[in-house]
């Protein structure tokens, strides 16, 4: 950039020149210059030659005045560079000593912010948050202005599960970035994370939208979200206006109404809750809303058992209604009829929950060698379905 305008200059004054010198070929000009007793006689054309030469003079020596400090300033940033690629690349190799100190050597260069941050990673990395800390001080010093920092400090405090205290940052940030996307992406983990699923509610749809999260995992967030939103219910009342806050869609959805009914018989009475679960299941069937029919505490308990031979006339190879005729008939002491249809059920499709229902029905009649087969059952299943996911990550 500097060449190309040396040489523009360079093709302007010869412009210049070819266009002036007409003029001066015809009249040089006259100059004369007296000063205390001397005198200096000339012709215009040499004046101005005369002081571009000592122009040129001049900058010729401050450029030499200057090459010994410039040429330091250049191979210390060299020098700068090798470090922070140096510890660039430590710092992905998972080397954090090397890496730290590589980084931190490369903090006063012009890229001191990389190299500071990347440094307080390295110290993250060792477990060392009082050197983390000082290394992101000193990049604050500089930036305070910056949003890098203060995200870079709650990426850190989250990579170290403290959860609140990146949260504390990024509700800050989020006054004032409202709109920035990785903001509000990382405060959303650390709603879920602290259970606040409200708050992570609100942002899932937009996340969602933004490609930060799948629509798989909007639906569970804003599922959760609905359920915590009425478990707030402080009495029967408040508890089914927020039912009717919901939308349409929400109060259609298995597990929002399984929850729902939960609270609705501890508040204003198991009842009400059969009821609903009752006309839900009559207008479409669902094995997790079965499951909590069988599950309601008081109210009568054998009205419940033949309404749910009922739907078993319908859906008689269901696993899940002969699950509920099963804990039905335990609850009132049904025993053998109990054992046949938990049995069934496994037959149909074994499940923990079975398992362990069955263990309990073989321990309550003395049957012990059963139980424990049952209960291993169940135990082997529960670690099944907990290894599954982390072996499919």
């Amino acid at each position: 950039m500097r060449s190309a305008s040396l040489i523009i200059g360079g093709l302007a004054l010869l412009l210049l020149a070819a266009f002036l010198a007409p003029v001066f070929k015809a009249d040089p000009g006259y100059v004369l210059i007296r000063f205390q007793g001397w005198s200096l006689e000339t012709t215009l054309l040499v004046l101005l030659a005369g002081l571009f030469l000592l122009y040129m003079l001049l900058r010729l020596v401050v450029w030499l005045w200057r090459w010994p400090l410039r040429s330091a300033r250049k191979m210390r940033e060299q020098s700068q560079r090798k470090q922070l690629e140096k510890g660039l690349l430590a710092l992905a190799e998972g080397d954090f000593k090397a890496a730290e100190k590589a980084l931190s050597k490369s903090a006063s260069g012009e890229h001191a912010t990389v190299a500071l941050l990347g440094a307080a990673r390295a110290a993250e990395g060792r477990s060392d948050s009082k050197a983390r800390e000082g290394y992101l001080r000193q990049a604050e010093q500089g930036n305070k202005s910056n949003i890098l920092v203060p995200l870079s400090r709650a990426e850190m405090l989250m990579a170290a599960e403290n959860w609140s205290q990146a949260l504390e940052i990024l509700e800050e940030l989020r006054d004032r970035y409202p709109r920035h996307q990785q903001v509000k992406a990382q405060a959303y983990h650390c709603y879920r994370q602290l259970g606040d699923w409200l708050k992570a509610g609100d942002l899932a749809t937009e996340l969602r939208k933004s490609g930060v999260i799948e629509s798989a995992e909007e639906i569970a967030c804003l599922q959760r979200s609905y359920q915590q939103r009425l478990s707030l219910a402080k009495d029967g009342p408040q508890l089914q206006q927020v039912w009717k806050m919901l939308p349409r869609t929400v109060r259609k959805n298995a597990l929002v109404i399984a929850s729902y009914t939960k609270l609705l018989s501890g508040l204003v009475g198991t009842d009400a809750a059969e009821a609903m679960l009752r006309k839900t299941l009559n207008q479409s069937w669902s094995e997790e809303l079965i499951h909590q029919y069988a599950l309601l505490d008081g109210g009568d308990k054998r009205g419940r058992l033949k309404q749910t031979e009922k739907w078993l006339q319908k859906y008689p190879e269901d696993a899940g209604v002969h699950l509920a005729i099963g804990r039905l008939c335990l609850a009132e002491k049904i025993w053998g009829k109990a054992r046949e249809h938990l049995q069934t059920s496994l037959r149909y499709r074994p499940d923990r929950v079975t398992y362990a229902t069955l263990g309990a029905l073989s321990q309550r009649l003395g049957e012990l060698e059963e139980a424990v087969d049952c209960f291993a059952k169940a135990l082997q299943m529960c670690e099944k379905t907990v290894a599954e996911p982390s072996g499919a990550e």
